[in-house]
């Protein structure tokens, strides 16, 4: 069975394109990657599977990112602080990473990074 992707936001997302083809395409990136390039050779060894969201929005100080994880932090009036430290806890138990990089005025930069087994 090839790889099987499913993805829910709770926000919109606009990029260019249709994002009805987005998890497809990475389905499809990701069976090439573990392929067999030609007959007789051994199939290449994919090794992890990373995500990176970026934005463009206002930054974190280095005081918020340094919290960004911690629960029941917030810097929003609705919030509830859990998001980020779930989304850590849920990496974590997969073996992965999840970092966070962030300059006030320079937007976000989130990085998810998974093992990947053979």
């Amino acid at each position: 069975m090839g790889p099987t992707i499913a993805a829910t936001h709770a926000v919109p997302l606009h990029w260019k394109g249709t994002a009805e083809h987005l998890p497809s395409s990475i389905a499809e990136i990701l069976s090439r990657a573990t392929a067999d390039h030609e007959s007789g050779r051994a199939p290449n060894a994919l090794c992890a599977l990373a995500v990176m969201i970026e934005d463009t929005g206002s930054g974190m100080t280095e005081e918020v990112l340094a919290r960004a994880f911690d629960p029941f932090f917030t810097t929003k009036a609705e919030g509830t602080g859990l998001g980020m430290s779930i989304a850590r806890s849920v990496v974590d138990l997969h073996g992965g990473t999840l970092t966070v990089q962030s300059r006030v005025g320079n937007g976000t930069r989130v990085q998810i990074k998974l093992p990947v087994q053979p």
